[in-house]
């Protein structure tokens, strides 16, 4: 163990394989299952995971495949609890249709159960991840046990993703040896009437009693439906004359058991459920059978055209409001509490108004005269389906754009978020920026929100329970979707990795287990090394040898392509503890980390802090890049880099420690090694600023915030002084002009000087003395932390700002074209490195003379 070199995989090979080649170690183990995050988009990953989570939803959950809209729960009842199997079936994820690879069970585990606004549901574990909209108006995954009531999830609608499955054959199996009376029942495959017979059934129906099909109704249209089906067969309906005269019974023990095999509820009234051959037919067939569900136990409200079904059975309810969803009509659920014979009678009820109703009326509607003559067309209310959060996106898409006061006007309440757009005036709204050449990254979000067409709702209560739960892998999107709600897959980190692996989208893999260094010092366990750790990584090992054939793992293994370790023997790898570490609160040191901080990782997003390792003193090395930035780290420190070679053949990052790199960092005159870039901005929250971002970046560049007098803005581009006044357009001040190139800002209302009263002082200046730059002069200007810490649309506005006053494009023939900036302010150089580099940026610094200036202080300066 003192050779470094000596890798932990010479431990493990030989204990790993008999002379045949097989797997020593036969059990499977909870162990084997390791979750990892968006390893695609990370230079080097350590998939970590607390051993026994699941990310799964209860089995009764409405999955939409290409088989139809199928409970999770059937796609795993062959699975094993805690296990997982391949199932290629094709699912409609986040951006479409994908392949699900496997299938998990979970087993019987704790679980939290969610409703929202318009009474949708979903059952999941407590780590299971759903995709919501957060406050910036952003699409994030967010776990189940940190949603809050009002938090806002989103639903996929409008798929129209259905089965084809229409076959109906069956095999009579009589009810007794005696048993050839019954008259033989033949249904090749399902149709639209036999189908409207089963809604009409499900609602209206009865099969509690066997060999009897039962239907109460006082329709006649819907009693003879129920005629012609018994005509069908040749059967007959006869009426029930014990003082029922609306029950009408077709006695068929071959027609009672084609309609139990084809998924019809035998039981009570509260057991009914939508057959599962209808949600694995097309979407005819169970057009069908809703109009006869909806012809049986819906009504049309004649006053408002208010379309509703009611229903003892929630499953029922919750069935049909989720393949509404899938037809894209949004229903709302609700409870209907009455009392009936002095004891209170619950039922739960469906509804759809206004464009829903008519959606409804289009796609599925009734059979039933009377019910379709109340059809009204009512102008839909705006204010149900909307979109929130807004405000930010719409403030950053319409910045440093000129627009007209009436389209001003148009974005103001939206802006303020004093009301939310439907998605008719978001469209509105993007064609309004669409016509203005509008092109910026907020623009591109409101666009992907518009085609999306996610429904937006709050939740509205959690509650704790228990349920068997299951769980799918999509490689894709890693996303499916599932009751409407668009959940995140379980996926394990080995198989991830190695399908990472095999893609030759990664170079290599560290596995490790952090249960070791949690809690225990391996040190003082009793035995050698391979003895110490045996337990903890023969899970992986386990897992390795199920995904891969075994010959194959032992050259990867010995290549050190894949290497198997716990993080407690992983010395190495370390900043010195003064270095400045990016977090999401700003820069601190590495020292005062700890487990459950946060960073900012190679993909600009907040990444936890999992493990804290010391690692005393060592040698350690500053490797300087070409833009000047510099860090310290050890001798093992593992970079992921590239070459030029590996960028001509559009090969994958390599890892090298640093010792690994040094003697070699030229190659034919050139830096052989070259760092990836973020490969996104840095996410910051939103922060609310006292002044405009980009008018901020105007103000640093050409403005005069001495103090002395009255702000001042110096340019002779008219159309920059003309965007500044649109962006303090809320601050109403007056823009003088004092010569060709001098406009002095003021505060219109205020008396001579300004100092009239406290409510009449310049608002600028307030906003500049609370920012604490009023007073700086050129040499002493900075941008503020509210706005270095802030989100990346600030950031980019504030640089922005910087770049149109005293930055610009620069061509040189046979060089291709850069952007400059010039300033004599040693802190805001700096500021502006930061704002390129943390927006994802390369930015170089030099320092040089001013021209025409000779070297040296003006007035101390």
């Amino acid at each position: 163990a003192e050779d470094r070199a000596y890798s932990l995989r010479d431990y493990f090979t030989k204990a790993r394989f008999n002379p045949a080649g097989k797997k020593q170690v036969a059990p499977k183990t909870a162990n084997q299952r390791r979750y990892i995050e968006a390893i695609q988009n990370n230079d080097v990953v350590f998939g970590i995971g607390v051993a026994g989570t699941g990310k799964c939803i209860a089995g009764d959950s409405l999955v939409l495949t290409d088989a139809g809209m199928v409970e999770i729960g059937v796609l795993g009842a062959e699975v094993a609890p805690d296990e997982y199997a391949p199932a290629e079936i094709k699912v409609h994820g986040l951006n479409g249709i994908e392949y699900a690879s496997h299938v998990y069970n979970g087993g019987v585990t704790d679980t939290l159960k969610l409703t929202t606004r318009l009474g949708f549901f979903i059952e999941a574990t407590p780590e299971h991840p759903l995709m919501t909209l957060n406050a910036r108006g952003e699409l994030a995954w967010k776990r189940a046990d940190e949603l809050c009531v009002g938090d806002t999830l989103a639903l996929q609608r409008g798929q129209r993703m259905f089965g084809s499955k229409t076959s109906a054959a069956f095999e009579y199996v009589p009810n007794s040896p005696h048993d050839h009376s019954s008259r033989r029942v033949v249904l090749d495959r399902l149709d639209e009437s036999f189908a409207y017979l089963m809604g009409v059934l499900t609602g209206d129906g009865c099969m509690t009693f066997r060999n009897r099909v039962i239907l109460s109704s006082a329709d006649e249209s819907i009693v003879a439906a129920f005629g012609e089906a018994a005509s069908r067969f040749g059967l007959h309906v006869f009426r029930n004359g014990k003082g029922r005269p609306y029950d009408y019974i077709i006695a068929s023990s071959q027609l009672y058991q084609l309609l139990a095999r084809l998924g019809m509820s035998t039981g009570k009234a509260a057991t009914k459920c939508i057959p599962h051959s209808i949600l694995a037919a097309p979407e005819s067939i169970i057009a069908a059978f809703m109009r006869g569900l909806f012809d049986a136990d819906g009504t049309v409200d004649k006053r408002d055209g208010l379309v509703s079904l009611s229903s003892v059975s929630e499953k029922l309810i919750r069935q049909a409001q989720t393949v509404l969803l899938n037809f894209g009509i949004v229903a709302a659920k609700s409870v209907k509490r009455t009392h009936l014979a002095g004891k209170q009678h619950i039922s739960y009820l469906l509804a759809m108004a206004g464009a829903e109703a008519e959606k409804f009326h289009e796609m599925i509607g009734f059979a039933l005269e009377r019910k379709r003559a109340r059809r009204q067309a009512k102008r839909p209310n705006t204010n149900v389906d909307v979109i929130p959060f807004l405000g930010e996106s719409f403030s950053a898409a319409i910045r440093g754009t000129v627009f007209t006061r009436a389209e001003h006007h148009l974005f103001a309440d939206y802006r303020r978020e004093d009301r939310r757009p439907s998605y008719p005036k978001l469209e509105q709204i993007v064609g309004v920026l669409e016509a203005h050449s509008v092109q910026n990254k907020p623009l591109t979000h409101l666009r992907e929100l518009l085609e999306r067409r996610l429904l937006f709702v709050e939740v509205m209560s959690v509650e704790s329970s228990q349920a068997q739960v299951y769980d799918l892998t999509v490689p894709g999107t890693h996303s499916f979707v599932a009751n409407g709600f668009i959940n995140h897959n379980t996926y394990l980190a080995v198989a991830m990795a190695i399908q990472a692996l095999i893609q030759k989208q990664v170079s290599r893999i560290v596995l490790a287990r952090p249960a070791v260094e949690a809690g225990e010092r391996l040190g003082f366990l009793p035995g050698d090394l391979q003895e110490k750790v045996d337990p903890y990584l023969r899970p992986l090992y386990d897992a390795l040898f199920d995904l891969m054939d075994a010959e194959r793992v032992t050259k990867m293994l010995e290549k050190r392509i894949i290497e198997v370790a716990p993080l407690a023997f992983m010395r190495g790898r370390a900043h010195p503890l003064h270095s400045k570490i990016l977090t999401p609160s700003g820069w601190c040191e590495m020292g005062s980390l700890r487990v459950g901080d946060f960073v900012v990782g190679s993909d600009g997003k907040p990444t936890k802090v999992t493990g804290v390792f010391p690692q005393g003193k060592k040698l350690v090395y500053r490797v300087t890049m070409t833009d000047g930035a510099s860090a310290l780290a050890c001798a093992e420190h593992l970079w992921a880099v590239r070459t030029a070679s590996d960028k001509r053949r559009n090969k994958p990052l390599r890892v090298l420690q640093t010792q690994e790199m040094l003697g070699s960092l030229r190659c034919f005159h050139q830096y052989r090694y070259e760092l990836p870039l973020l490969s996104g901005p840095v996410e910051w929250p939103f922060g609310k600023v006292p002044l405009e971002p980009y008018s901020l970046g105007l103000m640093l560049g050409d403005g005069c915030i001495t103090g002395k007098t009255s702000p001042s803005f110096c340019t002779a581009d008219a159309e920059l002084v003309s965007s500044l006044e649109v962006s303090l357009a809320d601050m109403n001040l007056s823009f003088r002009r004092k010569s060709g190139v001098d406009y002095t800002i003021t505060n219109p209302l205020a008396g001579k000087g300004g100092h009239f009263s406290q409510m009449q002082r310049n608002p600028l200046t307030q906003a500049l003395r609370e920012l604490r730059l009023s007073g700086t002069r050129s040499a002493t200007k900075f941008i503020p932390e509210d706005y270095l810490y802030n989100s990346a649309e600030v950031r980019l506005a504030v640089l922005q700002g910087l770049l149109d006053t005293d930055g610009g494009p620069v061509t040189q023939p046979g060089r291709t074209c850069r952007i400059q900036y010039v300033t004599t302010s040693e802190r805001l150089k700096d500021d502006v490195l930061f704002l390129v580099r943390s927006l994802g940026g390369v930015a170089y610094w030099r320092r040089r003379g001013a021209e025409g200036r000779k070297p040296g202080f003006a007035h101390g300066r």
